[in-house]
């Protein structure tokens, strides 16, 4: 009887480690701004999500502080930081209100034109929304270039980084006669659209879209991936995405 009563003490401990409430998110938050020396109110923004990595809950926090950004991930069982990243932020502060430092509607639309090769005179009809999603705030923008290219950007609200985007082109119509691009000559068009990437970081296969011969094209280079579809009679691109992975 003696060590069944021994037994339910290491049985309960067990259990009660098992099913922990994992910390506050704000805790986490303060956790990772003690460790950067920084008070709350000095950064421009904070995030930060519960996430499970490897069957472990860690909360994900992210912040910008002097130009830097700060990117911690915290045990959310006992707080322990098991990992730290610090980089340059990468965003022109011309483009920031100084006010609340978050990027201003000018400022998100001129980031996303910088990344597509466009000025504001090869656009029309932009549609420019501030979106809120569990702390994270960014812009999503629309546009459609005069060449015919219709646009679609995330740019973080805090960061000005571009956190995804889209391109898709209308094509004329398909020459079924016409021979098709070889293998070869895909993967070199497909390479030439990521400057730097590996040719084992390709993946590519011959497909069809409403009847028309294309090659879909993937890429996954520099803590991006790259997705793209090649008209395959005339190599031209017909939509082209990249996203943070």
């Amino acid at each position: 009887m003696k060590r069944l009563f021994v037994l339910f003490p290491a049985l309960f401990l067990s259990l009660s480690m098992l099913f922990a409430a994992p910390i506050e998110r704000v805790d986490a938050e303060d956790i990772a701004l003690g460790d950067a020396g920084v008070k709350r109110d000095d950064v421009r923004f904070i995030w930060s999500d519960l996430d499970r990595d490897d069957g472990r809950l860690v909360y994900d926090v992210e912040f910008f502080f002097d130009g830097t950004e700060y990117d911690y991930e915290i045990d959310a069982e006992d707080g322990r930081i098991l990992s730290l990243d610090r980089d340059a932020e990468r965003y022109d502060k011309r483009f920031f209100d100084d006010k609340d430092g978050f990027l201003s509607r000018d400022g998100a639309l001129e980031i996303a034109l910088l990344d597509a090769g466009l000025g504001r005179k090869d656009i029309s009809r932009e549609k420019i929304e501030l979106e809120r999603d569990d702390g994270f705030v960014s812009y999503e923008i629309e546009f459609r270039s005069n060449e015919g290219r219709s646009f679609e950007y995330v740019v973080g609200a805090a960061d000005g980084r571009v956190y995804k985007a889209e391109w898709e082109r209308r094509l004329l119509r398909q020459d079924r006669n016409a021979p098709s691009l070889s293998f070869g000559e895909a993967e070199k068009i497909a390479l030439s659209v990521v400057p730097g990437a590996d040719p084992s970081d390709l993946r590519i296969h011959e497909d069809r879209d409403d009847g028309r011969r294309t090659f879909e094209a993937s890429i996954l280079s520099d803590g991006m991936v790259y997705d793209f579809e090649l008209d395959a009679v005339t190599g031209e691109i017909r939509s082209y995405s990249k996203e943070i992975w």
